[in-house]
């Protein structure tokens, strides 16, 4: 299940992508700053953005606007507290735009799970393609004990391009996982689609032209 954690490795679903990476920092050194690769993800210009109408996210940095698909509630704030508190004492505070949630009544766990995160190039001290950024990623949901469906697929979406990888998720939940990334200004992109089924999570990533309007 890929519910909201109530532990550390419950956890491990929710931020996977900036776990991994984080992991990434201390066995691949040679293609990271050595000096906080994080250091910045607390900049105000990444993290300008508003929610309207309670279901539609817009960037002022990225300039892009996201409409959550039906039945998804935004639930950002209780996620960003959430990590902070798992991550305390690391001195840093993951770079998270959006994250909304899917349940079959307000006191169930979520079925379905859309976030939106930026990891900052910066810290690729030698740089990094998207489809190196890819590759490192599926690396290490194998090392995880994940399953790679698809690594790095180039697809446009709103006349973005993006990266696609898909991901089986077997430990501790079982569940799919879908990350579209794309390379913006200074930043590494995330659209990730978590879900039950492979089928759940296809369907919600199909809607994403239809959902995304990019300037």
């Amino acid at each position: 299940m890929l519910t909201l954690p109530k532990s550390k490795t419950a956890c491990r679903n929710l931020v996977l992508l900036f776990l991994l990476l984080s992991l990434l920092d201390h066995t691949s050194s040679e293609q990271s700053n050595q000096d906080g690769s994080f250091d910045h993800v607390n900049d105000t210009h990444w993290n300008a953005g508003f929610m309207t109408d309670g279901n539609r996210y817009h960037s002022d940095y990225f300039d892009f606007t996201y409409s959550l698909p039906d039945d998804f509630v935004d639930e950002t704030e209780q996620f960003k507290s959430r990590i902070r508190a798992l991550s305390a004492g690391h001195g840093r505070d993951w770079p998270v735009l959006l994250h909304a949630v899917k349940r079959p009544n307000e006191s169930a766990d979520s079925v379905s799970e859309i976030t939106v995160t930026v990891d900052p190039l910066g810290r690729y001290t030698g740089g990094i393609t998207e489809k190196d950024f890819m590759h490192r990623t599926a690396q290490s949901m194998a090392y995880a004990g994940d399953d790679v469906l698809q690594e790095g697929k180039q697809v446009e979406v709103s006349g973005w391009t993006f990266f696609r990888a898909d991901y089986k998720i077997n430990h501790p939940n079982s569940g799919y996982l879908t990350v579209m990334v794309t390379f913006r200004k200074d930043c590494a992109l995330l659209f990730q689609v978590g879900a039950h089924s492979k089928k759940e999570v296809d369907s919600i990533t199909r809607l994403m032209p239809r959902k995304l309007i990019t300037k």
